[in-house]
């Protein structure tokens, strides 16, 4: 089965960009299909011994688990990742250089991604209070296979118009290629930033084990109490 940028950056533990960079350079064996790049395992890997660089693919388990159709909060945030420290002094330069890292197929759909999440915070802020936001497009993306969430705290918290003026600390970017997928997320994300202790745990800027550990506690309390 060829490998997407997205699994090849995953596995070398280096940026999409560069991945990207790369293969457009003629830097790492690829194959392009429609503009959209693709790789053979066995060949990136035998590219990676000779280069010195580690090279861990996700196995057969761990990709069912991320392809799976029901929603899961951790499974998102594994593939949209986590960025600590992230700059930035306005909504606008923070989204930009957040956008930079969620894990998109293309550099041109991190822009479009930016483009749209402007256009959403234009009709309305996302911060939805408590120091927290949660920008989303407004229609889904269905360039992604799987819903993400990137994950950023911010260097500095900033204005971002929320709901109750508190200066946001931690964006929760939320794409999703189909509506209802992205509704299934957004509900188990306010089900967890509802509860002030979690909130509270958010400002510790825990490490991505340990908030993958509380984000897995809290989906299955949601779905104890969930009707559907």
């Amino acid at each position: 089965m060829p490998l997407s940028i997205r699994d090849i950056a995953s596995a070398l533990k280096l940026p999409m960009t560069t991945i990207e960079r790369w293969a457009r350079q003629g830097h790492i064996p690829a194959t392009v299909r429609k503009n959209v790049y693709f790789f053979d395992e066995r060949i990136i890997e035998k590219w990676a011994k000779k280069h010195q660089l580690p090279f861990r693919p996700q196995d057969k388990k761990e990709m069912d688990e991320l392809q799976s159709d029901s929603p899961s909060l951790v499974r998102a945030m594994k593939i949209g990742s986590f960025v600590y420290g992230l700059p930035g002094q306005s909504m606008n330069e923070i989204l930009s250089n957040a956008c930079q890292q969620v894990p998109m197929p293309s550099q041109e759909a991190q822009q479009e991604l930016y483009h749209l999440l402007i256009e959403r915070e234009q009709l309305t802020s996302t911060g939805i209070g408590k120091g927290v936001a949660i920008p989303h497009p407004r229609t889904p993306m269905e360039q992604i296979p799987s819903p993400l969430i990137t994950t950023c705290f911010l260097n500095d918290p900033i204005d971002f118009k929320a709901i109750d003026d508190q200066r946001v600390f931690v964006l929760f970017i939320l794409v999703c290629p189909k509506v209802d997928m992205h509704l299934q997320h957004l509900s188990r994300l306010a089900y967890c930033i509802r509860d002030n202790q979690f909130v509270e745990f958010l400002h510790t800027k825990p490490d991505e084990s340990s908030f993958l550990t509380r984000v897995n506690d809290f989906e299955k309390q949601f779905e104890k109490t969930d009707p559907s």
